[in-house]
């Protein structure tokens, strides 16, 4: 079974929240959602908008062209 774009695009903000060593509840805090919210999101049960990439690029010190184009194959370029 492949992945959805939600699913793969879950899995990388998964990723670079475990990476930056960021809790779920302080990311959650950020997103201004609740936790049980993160926790959907992160299993790919909701989308994240792109204004939580973002976000949570900018929490994780993560570039959020990278994010995206990781998570959708988008490049940064087009991204700008």
């Amino acid at each position: 079974m492949s992945n959805t774009p939600r699913q793969q695009a879950a899995a990388e903000v998964r990723a670079a929240i475990a990476r930056s060593g960021a809790n779920h509840q302080d990311v959650a805090d950020a997103l201004g959602i609740s936790r049980r919210g993160l926790t959907r999101k992160l299993g790919g049960e909701r989308p994240f908008t792109v204004d939580e990439f973002v976000k949570v690029a900018a929490i994780t010190s993560t570039d959020a062209g990278s994010l995206l184009n990781a998570a959708y194959g988008i490049s940064g370029e087009q991204v700008a």
